[in-house]
């Protein structure tokens, strides 16, 4: 009678647990399947559907700002993916998308901010560039140029970057360092359409 009646217990308590689950399951297929084909308002509103304040849950708060990102809601995309990086401060993913939509937004320095954060934890050259363009954007162009000679360190070939730093060069009359940065990039790329003409105005 006793094992009858944990056997009971356990069926009440687990069936509702796996029926919950099977549902949040399905409502995750459906959302990505709407991302998918564009439909991001419906699948915002079906993820929004199964947000509990007393229960988060990362993959559909992730999915959200997801949705949110795509959407270019910006606001909704750095308020979802600050608190994703509270629930997982390791994330490097988080992180980023926290930088991308404080810079949309134009909150520079809380974008500068989060990608540090993002350099303690990986060395990616595209966080670096980020950065440098944060500290352009503020009219911080040493800070800008440090960051940008900084990600050509770590990877010599990238036009967009090149571009930028020997703007602030020739801006400053510094033709000298400008051609010595664009030298390595021509090295391998002669005849770039954007990187030769800045090689000739330098000169």
């Amino acid at each position: 009678m006793r094992k009858a009646l944990l056997i009971l217990l356990w069926l009440i308590v687990t069936v509702p647990l796996g029926a919950q689950t099977t549902h949040r399951d399905s409502v995750l297929t459906q959302a990505r399947y709407l991302k998918s084909i564009y439909r991001t308002d419906e699948a915002i509103k079906l993820l929004s559907s199964m947000v509990q304040p007393d229960a988060m849950d990362e993959e559909v708060l992730s999915e959200l700002a997801d949705c949110h990102f795509q959407s270019g809601d910006y606001e909704s995309v750095s308020g979802t993916y600050l608190l994703l990086s509270s629930l997982a401060p390791g994330s490097i993913l988080y992180k980023i998308r926290l930088m991308q939509a404080s810079y949309r937004l134009k909150a520079y320095p809380q974008s500068i901010q989060t990608g540090r954060e993002v350099l303690q934890l990986d060395s990616i050259p595209a966080v670096v560039s980020y950065i440098g363009d944060a500290f352009r954007q503020m009219e911080q162009a040493d800070s800008a140029l440090w960051y940008y000679r900084k990600a050509l360190g770590m990877k010599p070939v990238n036009e967009s970057v090149v571009a930028k730093a020997v703007n602030i060069l020739i801006m400053r009359e510094d033709y000298d360092g400008a051609v010595a940065i664009m030298e390595p990039f021509l090295a391998v790329d002669p005849d770039n359409a954007t990187i030769a003409p800045l090689k000739g105005l330098a000169l």
